[in-house]
């Protein structure tokens, strides 16, 4: 018989604490107890698990109805966040969930108004480009790239409305990377965000070599190798920039976030978002996932372009990202790690098949 780790008592306690509305994350920290043995106890004891996105300080189902009403009265998220307690970030994903269509954020914080955004649409219709457009009134290309969807503007090719590469030079650009150049180095070397060299090879008919750490990948986490054979607990975080902290994030995975902040000399900012979770299979697999559902949104400053995480900023508030890698957390909890692989992760389809086979397999008992 496996031994437990905490006496009847000490699990009544953990119990009590999360029905109180301390979570998973807190409980393991502070318990210094893995992440996994928490979740057992409060399975093994009948306790019904919170969402991520809840656990986080969301609100109960029957509280929404009055939050969009409110909203659609004319409160502000930040004034709804105050009232009930929790992130304007968690009011923005009730009204988003409950399709209630949000007002401009960039109105409410003295961005372009109405006026501005016709100017706007104007000087693009007129061949300005998404840069120009985006230094002239102070927003990032992203948002004008809003602007113009909001108010049903054709956009042109991405590429030649960013200003991007000349498709004359599309067959010298994949020959270097085919002779080993990567993605972020050929970015420099053309003025261009890695996400969007990237587009261009995948346009030309190349498979991209893997993403990830060398010790990162769906087939270590398949394998059980590289970082994945070390069966530990593992951080999934996101941290705004630091000196880009209203416009660009990071998402990563690490055994200790804590100690990867102190390895990258300051460029992040703070943290907006940390979720624990049993393996390293599942962080990277939710890694992966929030990077491939946030792909349209890839870009780095370019004076972090030769960094190594490069390719995983995404040029988008932390505030904005946050919802978006809750509600897949969600996902990864009430799938299991591989259905969520499959439906989720980029991958080959030799891969996707194993994922969907170990789907079906039988769930091996908890820990007790």
């Amino acid at each position: 018989m496996t031994s437990r780790r905490f006496t009847d008592k000490e699990e009544k306690a953990i119990c009590a604490r999360y029905i109180n509305g301390e979570n998973t994350t807190q409980l393991s920290r502070e318990l210094k107890a893995p992440y996994s043995t928490i979740r057992s106890v409060l399975v093994r004891n009948s306790i019904e698990l919170r969402s991520r996105s809840l656990a986080q300080g969301g609100l109960l189902p029957a509280l929404e109805a009055n939050v969009c009403k409110l909203y659609l009265a004319g409160k502000s998220t930040t004034q709804l966040g105050i009232s009930f307690g929790v992130s304007a970030v968690c009011i923005n994903g009730i009204l988003k969930r409950n399709k209630i269509a949000l007002r401009s954020s960039s109105v409410a914080s003295g961005g372009p108004g109405i006026k501005a955004e016709a100017e706007i649409c104007k000087n693009y219709l007129s061949g300005e480009s998404l840069n120009k457009i985006g230094d002239d009134f102070g927003i990032h290309p992203t948002t004008v790239l809003n602007i113009l969807k909001r108010n049903e503007i054709e956009r042109r090719n991405l590429s030649e409305a960013l200003g991007g590469i000349n498709p004359c030079l599309y067959d010298e650009l994949c020959n270097r990377y085919i002779n080993g150049e990567n993605t972020v180095q050929l970015g420099i070397a053309y003025g261009a965000s890695a996400s969007h060299i990237g587009n261009i090879l995948k346009r030309s008919g190349l498979e991209l070599r893997k993403t990830g750490g060398l010790h990162d990948s769906v087939q270590h986490a398949l394998d059980c190798t590289g970082h994945c054979a070390n069966m530990r607990d593992c951080d999934f975080y996101l941290y705004e920039l630091s000196r880009y902290s209203g416009t660009h994030c990071k998402p990563g995975i690490a055994f200790d976030a804590t100690r990867r902040t102190a390895e990258v000399k300051g460029e992040y900012g703070a943290e907006a978002l940390r979720l624990i979770f049993s393996s390293r299979a599942e962080a990277y697999f939710l890694e992966q996932a929030v990077l491939d559902a946030t792909r349209s949104s890839a870009g780095c400053p370019e004076d972090l372009l030769a960094w190594a995480g490069a390719s995983e900023v995404r040029a988008m508030p932390a505030s904005d990202l946050v919802p978006i890698v809750l509600r897949l957390a969600d996902e990864l909890d009430n799938l299991g790690v591989w259905e969520f692989a499959a439906r989720y992760v980029p991958m080959t389809s030799a891969q996707r098949v194993i994922c969907q086979q170990r789907a079906l397999a039988p769930a091996p008992l908890l820990d007790s």
